[in-house]
């Protein structure tokens, strides 16, 4: 049932969408540019970081877009806004043009790529930039590495009317080695948590083979207390659960939060996503 309702919203959008670029044809030999930006980054493992697909230019005027963005899942993160329309840039809700604010807005994320479709509900209204389109969030993996975030299609609509071309550029995504913080007690990397990003419930995984109690705590990124997950025994390959509640047992906000385990004058760390 719940396949044969998703498949149906898909195909109503997919008939929307169709019925506003039907209403005129052809196409304007004009031009848009789109970028991802910024063109280059060097984000530290385990960090947010936004990217945003703007128009950096004056161009032809458009009244809506479809884009495909891709990026490497292995490498990257992508997290969601709730609600969606949070990633809408200001072109389109109006903060930086002459938009009304209404917005046909559907974004699908699937494997390596994202889906934004985005069409103005504003009559008689076209946009041209400069200005933001969207704005996407990622979590980069605890590994060193080089990756991008392309575009793989872009199309601009005024009025039904295709306009052409699309000049686009993409964006370089660099992790470097983390060195690590802290107060001088030695900072190790072999603390995982799962699943990442959570929903509520996960599980600190020790990778580190070991032994011993250890003190287990969930802290804020700037390290306050949220839950404290007492003493536990530390053995080679072990998990310590966190139910997503912090110490007056109400459910944490999703965010941004640290796992620690303090274990033989040894602090491991590891940062994850808990989402809402």
């Amino acid at each position: 049932m719940f396949d044969r309702l998703r498949t149906s919203r898909r195909w109503l959008t997919a008939a929307v969408f169709a019925s506003v670029l039907s209403s005129a044809t052809g196409t304007t030999h004009a031009a848009v540019t789109v970028a991802v930006t910024p063109a280059t980054a060097t984000v530290l493992p385990n960090t947010f970081f936004d990217v945003l697909l703007e128009v950096p230019t004056a161009g032809s005027a458009f009244n809506g877009f479809s884009v495909v963005l891709s990026y490497n899942p292995a490498v990257l993160t992508f997290v969601p806004s709730t609600p969606l329309n949070l990633q809408e840039g200001c072109l389109m809700n109006g903060g930086c043009s002459a938009a009304c604010g209404s917005t046909l807005h559907d974004f699908r994320a699937a494997g390596d790529s994202l889906v934004v479709n985005d069409y103005l509900f504003c009559n008689l209204v076209a946009i041209s930039g400069p200005g933001q389109l969207y704005k996407l969030r990622f979590l980069t993996k605890p590994a060193p590495n080089t990756t991008s975030i392309s575009i793989r299609r872009a199309t601009f609509y005024n009025a039904g009317v295709l306009v052409t071309p699309v000049n686009s550029s993409n964006a370089t995504v660099t992790i470097p080695a983390n060195t690590g913080v802290g107060d001088g007690a030695a900072v190790t990397h072999s603390l995982r948590v799962e699943p990442n990003p959570a929903h509520g419930r996960l599980q600190l995984v020790l990778d580190e083979a070991g032994s011993g109690s250890a003190e287990a705590d969930i802290l804020d990124l700037q390290g306050r207390l949220v839950r404290s997950l007492g003493t536990v025994n530390a053995g080679p390959r072990a998990r310590v659960d966190w139910d997503g509640t912090d110490r007056d047992g109400r459910a944490a906000p999703g965010g941004l939060y640290l796992a620690r385990i303090v274990r033989a004058g040894k602090v491991q760390t590891s940062r994850f996503i808990l989402l809402r």
